[in-house]
């Protein structure tokens, strides 16, 4: 995973994206602990990018897996994006 930007230890953010983009393997997100620390550093809002396929795949029994299992078939596309065709969860 690469980060281009990274909070020191221990601090949040308002805003937060995190991408999850991985083919085949869950890497760090097997760790509950550090998804949980990952996931818990934002005030106000998160972006998960990952693709469909992985998160409901290889990764379905991650904390990540479960979150996006939780919220549903309510996904927003890469297409939805681009074309600003999306409105952000409440």
């Amino acid at each position: 995973m690469s980060i281009p930007f990274k909070l020191p230890t221990g601090n949040e953010a308002d805003y937060i994206i995190i991408s999850v983009v991985r083919s085949n393997k869950i890497g760090f997100m097997q760790d509950t602990r550090r998804t949980n620390v990952m996931l818990t550093r934002c005030k106000k809002n998160m972006i998960i990018l990952s693709s469909r396929s992985f998160i409901e795949g290889v990764a379905s029994n991650t904390l990540i897996g479960k979150l996006a299992k939780a919220c549903g078939q309510d996904w927003i596309t890469a297409q939805d994006v681009v074309n600003c065709k999306f409105r952000p969860l409440t």
